[in-house]
């Protein structure tokens, strides 16, 4: 009998392509301002898009384009399987998946 195990929690470094992850790591990791948000998309052109939105308008203020290895559409279908299990718990979840809980 085969053990089954879950599926390796994937990060979003996971979905970078390797050329693409230093500059990834050096924007995400930048100081940001208190009052702004980020995002996480797969673009139309099939590259990862990460955003830093004003919190206030929602407006775009900085974004960069990375390479997806392949793995982005997986990285965003395990966040918004973990956000749902959150909202079926009572636990509310920022947009981004970090902090505040309520």
């Amino acid at each position: 009998m085969t053990q089954q195990t879950s599926p390796k929690q994937l990060d979003m470094r996971d979905t970078i392509i390797p050329s693409d992850l230093p500059r990834f790591i050096a924007f995400v990791e930048k100081e940001q301002d208190p009052n702004t948000y980020s995002s996480y998309i797969l673009n139309d052109a099939g590259n990862v898009e990460f955003r830093v939105h004003n919190g206030d308008t929602d407006d775009v203020v900085e974004k960069q384009e990375f390479g997806d290895n392949g793995m982005a559409r997986l990285f965003m279908e395990q966040q918004e399987r973990w956000f749902e299990e959150m909202r079926e718990r009572g636990v509310w979840v920022a947009p981004e998946g970090m902090g505040e809980g309520k």
